[in-house]
């Protein structure tokens, strides 16, 4: 018991300090975002097909450090496109559509070019984006069934320079198509 009470307050303290990192991108919408993300099958908003048709910027942030040499993301902005419309076709059927990137990352070290980590990676970009044509069909007041396809495209380059005489910079770059 006192191993358990010990593991509990080490985990409630730490928490605190711990970091994460990630590419999923869940903001979908303000108001999702607002209610923590308890906003799906709410028929309050169409972009409960993903979550909200809001315009949203990411800043991201990062200090690495290689070898003890450190460097920062320089300071890029990303807007997120989302676009969300449904339509009631009769009182049974109801159409919709969403667009909306589902992951991304991105950033470029500054002064990338005299930085040990630079042969690891300089520069990397995570594109997607995500159409989901939707159809749901009401059999009676107590069940609903609804159905859809999400198609995505994606595109990914990440850049880094090999440390040895000459300098040689590599390119991976990669596309593709996915639905489920």
């Amino acid at each position: 018991m006192k191993k358990q009470l010990v593991a509990v307050l080490a985990v409630l303290l730490l928490a605190d300090v711990s970091f994460g990192a990630g590419f999923a991108l869940y903001e979908y919408s303000g108001r999702s975002t607002a209610m923590g993300g308890a906003v799906m099958a709410n028929d309050a908003e169409p972009a409960s097909l993903a979550a909200n048709p809001s315009l949203t910027a990411v800043q991201a942030h990062a200090k690495t450090t290689v070898a003890g040499d450190s460097r920062t993301l320089r300071k890029d902005t990303w807007v997120l496109p989302n676009f969300y419309i449904t339509h009631k076709w009769d009182d049974k059927i109801s159409f919709g559509l969403g667009g909306f990137s589902r992951y991304g990352l991105g950033g470029k070290y500054k002064d990338w070019e005299t930085w040990n980590g630079s042969g690891l990676a300089y520069k990397v970009k995570l594109e997607t984006f995500s159409f989901t044509p939707t159809i749901a069909v009401k059999a009676n007041d107590e069940v609903s069934v609804a159905m859809g396809l999400e198609a995505m495209t994606i595109d990914f380059t990440q850049n880094s320079r090999a440390n040895a005489s000459p300098l040689i910079d590599y390119e991976i770059h990669g596309t593709g198509i996915t639905s489920r």
